[in-house]
């Protein structure tokens, strides 16, 4: 049977021939995102088979990191480096915001061809012969020339920093999934679960990188985030939290119009646009209220707050002043390899990315009602 969990496991230990999942969740979330892909997710037959290998990435990935840690147990030993966490909701210019902060040399973060293959080779991590930096750069060029769309909406490339969704799928706790299928009973389970332990695996993941290469302090962004700043303060005690800022008008359609192009293009799926609107919607706002009440509970001398038109008019000054407020040393090696980025790099070099509300089934109206007290405390005044 298609999209099956058991059976997707089998398949990943046979291809790997490693058999230790390791003892981190991950039964329950494959077996119920498998079951709502299979009822729910409307996928074409390459649908399936494109989401049978994506599940099957992350299960031989996760045979392969048990593996290598129960044959290097120091990498536990570690301690993991301070984390600084850029959060912010979906299209609200975490991407670029992430690309930047990650030119600081003191900032370890995740590059993309590191994402893609976690586990480092024996010797040579990091360096000019490190085989996945190839494999990587292969594979991004493929992907820009089947979806030329890609570019326009994602401006990234296999040396920029990757979210850590991918980590969060070792165990199936990710929430970038509902952007990318349509899965509303695993969503609705997710909702209810504790993401502590998809961020405990997230941290002995950390380890490993570290391992490969070590980290002064982690540049970490994911904006699912959103849903578990609590799990995260407990896994990653005294997280540093920049919350980057776009009004919602801004960003939802912008998030509406990636994920129909994911599902239609990347996963196969028939795709309804006036149904991804009011779901999108609740979804990123139901993110941004839990967030604004974790806020309060860990309190708001974790959290340095930066709004995209600030960034937009001066993009050093702007991040030398958060980096004052970070404590840390905006050093002249950062702000050479910053310039230098945004003279290579400039903002809008793959075109405009056109979006509009009224396409996804929902109204202005609706955006600002639904975000009023996300609105009322963070934009009056400013957008």
């Amino acid at each position: 049977m298609a999209l099956d969990a058991e059976e997707l496991k089998a398949r990943a230990r046979a291809e790997t021939g490693l058999n230790d999942y390791g003892d981190a969740p991950l039964d329950e979330s494959l077996d119920i995102f498998c079951r709502s892909l299979r009822e729910e997710a409307r996928l074409t037959p390459e649908g399936v088979e494109k989401a049978e290998a994506l599940i099957l990435s992350r299960l031989a990935e996760r045979l392969r990191i048990e593996d290598f840690i129960a044959r290097h147990p120091e990498v536990l030993e570690q301690e993991v480096a301070p984390v600084v966490l850029l959060a912010g909701m979906p299209r609200s210019g975490t991407t670029a915001f992430a690309q930047h902060l990650s030119e600081d040399p003191a900032a370890r973060a995740i590059p993309r061809w590191e994402c893609n293959s976690l586990v480092p080779p024996e010797a040579g991590a990091h360096g000019d012969d490190d085989p996945r930096l190839a494999k990587s750069r292969a594979a991004f060029e493929q992907a820009f020339r089947e979806m030329p769309w890609r570019q326009a909406i994602l401006p990234n490339n296999y040396d920029d920093p990757a979210e850590h969704g991918i980590l969060m799928g070792l165990t199936f706790l990710n929430l970038q999934l509902p952007t990318l299928y349509r899965v509303p009973s695993w969503e609705a389970w997710m909702m209810e679960q504790d993401l502590t332990p998809g961020y405990e695996y997230l941290a002995k993941v950390l380890k490993l990188l570290q391992w490969a290469k070590a980290a002064d302090f982690w540049s970490l962004k994911l904006p699912p985030d959103l849903f578990a700043l609590n799990a995260i303060d407990r896994v990653f005690p005294g997280t540093r939290f920049v919350w980057s800022h776009r009004h919602p008008l801004e960003s939802i359609s912008s998030v509406c119009s990636l994920s129909a192009n994911l599902r239609e293009k990347q996963a196969g799926a028939h795709v309804d646009p006036l149904e991804i609107g009011p779901t999108q919607l609740a979804f990123q706002a139901e993110a941004c209220d839990r967030a604004m009440a974790a806020r309060a509970t860990i309190g708001e001398d974790r959290f340095i707050d930066v709004y995209q038109s600030d960034l937009s008019r001066d993009i050093p000054g702007t991040i030398e002043a958060l980096y004052a407020k970070l404590g840390l040393p905006f050093t002249d090696a950062y702000r050479a390899k910053l310039t230098a980025r945004l003279v290579e790099k400039p903002r809008g070099r793959f075109g405009k990315h056109d979006h509009q509300l009224d396409r996804y089934g929902i109204s202005e109206r609706q955006v600002v009602d639904r975000f009023s007290v996300y609105i009322d405390r963070f934009h009056s005044g400013r957008d």
